[in-house]
């Protein structure tokens, strides 16, 4: 009898475990979802661009692929660039001439620190606690979800007394003292594409600003925060075109060297140098990637999406017969949707019909 009695315990203790286990993890799984973190990645250089390791003084060479942690710092040259995802369709681009530190880079937070240049970005809260925060030797913007641009500019401050000093200097030829150097002061130029975002500057904690839909603001060093101006259409469109040219990503390799006969998706011969340098990438390589098409805005929409895909698909063919197996390419188009530069020059639209291979797998 007592041996039934504890057998029966055993079993109804079990029980009530069990149910209080699935209980607690529903309001787990219910309360709290389940995240995956993700380091920073870069997905697209062009140019020159360096990156070093938190306490390093050593900059060395960033290559597509390589993962940033937690204090890393990336920096530009001279008509360089590079593109950085974070997550999903979370990513950034530094310009050229430009240093960044990643303050921070956790499952809830993203923290980085522009120190000199220009960054442009399409932010995305993964959940509602997520924390983006963007600073700039001016400026640090709470990142709700939102499309920004951020560009730091610096010049010499000359008050009224430094000028007066100065014309006195070159007045007395006798006295061979020579003005110090002004102090180099700090503006960052805030363009809000999308979304919203709260402004303040370090020096003026209390004055906060909001920056929203298709507004810029100016935020000078040494004084507290304005009035928004609305963006002009010139600044949209060119901010657009930055953010629709960044990659989420990575990019095996870009070109604007690859011609086809006009409105035709008929390879021109020209164009074999190129595809044979492509070739032994794809084969030296050994990945997965997918053909994808451009074009200028010249023409339909639609006649645009088709065209991509038509040429994208000639591409394929081209590499199917040098070798390449049929599935480690992929195919798509996207017609004038995504424009890296501005189509209203001739120069802009060549840039524009361009093949990018991105790497899949």
């Amino acid at each position: 009898m007592k041996i039934k009695l504890t057998i029966i315990l055993i079993i109804t203790s079990v029980i009530v475990l069990a149910i209080s286990f699935l209980i607690y993890t529903d309001r787990i799984m219910v309360r709290t979802p389940l995240m995956v973190q993700q380091n920073p990645k870069i997905t697209f250089i062009i140019g020159n661009a360096w990156h070093r390791s938190p306490g390093s003084d050593r900059w060395e060479i960033a290559i597509v692929g390589q993962v940033l942690e937690y204090g890393y710092e990336v920096k530009t040259g001279e008509n360089s660039q590079m593109d950085i995802r974070f997550h999903n369709s979370m990513a950034i681009r530094i310009s050229e001439n430009s240093i960044l530190r990643l303050e921070d880079s956790s499952v809830r937070k993203a923290h980085m620190k522009l120190l000199q240049g220009s960054l442009f970005g399409r932010f995305e809260k993964l959940f509602k606690d997520y924390d983006i925060r963007i600073q700039t030797p001016t400026t640090i913007a709470a990142v709700r979800g939102t499309e920004l641009g951020f560009e730091i500019s610096k010049k010499l401050e000359e008050d009224v007394d430094q000028k007066e000093d100065k014309k006195m200097q070159d007045s007395d030829a006798n006295d061979g003292a020579t003005a110090e150097e002004p102090e180099p002061i700090y503006e960052t130029m805030v363009y809000s594409l999308s979304g919203i975002t709260e402004l303040e500057n370090p020096n003026f904690p209390d004055e906060m600003v909001i920056l929203s839909y298709q507004k810029k603001l100016l935020v000078k060093e040494k004084e507290p925060p304005s009035n928004p101006e609305k963006m002009t259409d010139s600044e949209v469109m060119r901010i657009r075109t930055i953010l629709n040219s960044i990659h989420t990503e990575e990019v095996l390799f870009i070109s604007d060297k690859i011609n086809f006969e006009v409105g035709s998706s008929k390879i021109l011969p020209e164009s074999h140098d190129e595809l044979e340098k492509i070739y032994l990438v794809l084969v030296e390589k050994k990945v997965k990637v997918r053909i994808e098409g451009h074009t200028d805005s010249q023409g339909t929409a639609s006649f645009n999406q088709n065209l991509s895909v038509e040429r994208a698909k000639s591409i394929r063919k081209y590499f199917i017969g040098k070798g390449i197996k049929p599935d480690y390419l992929a195919i798509a188009g996207y017609g004038s949707s995504k424009p890296i530069a501005d189509n209203q020059t001739k120069e802009g639209r060549a840039l524009n019909r361009r093949v990018e291979f991105i790497i899949i797998e």
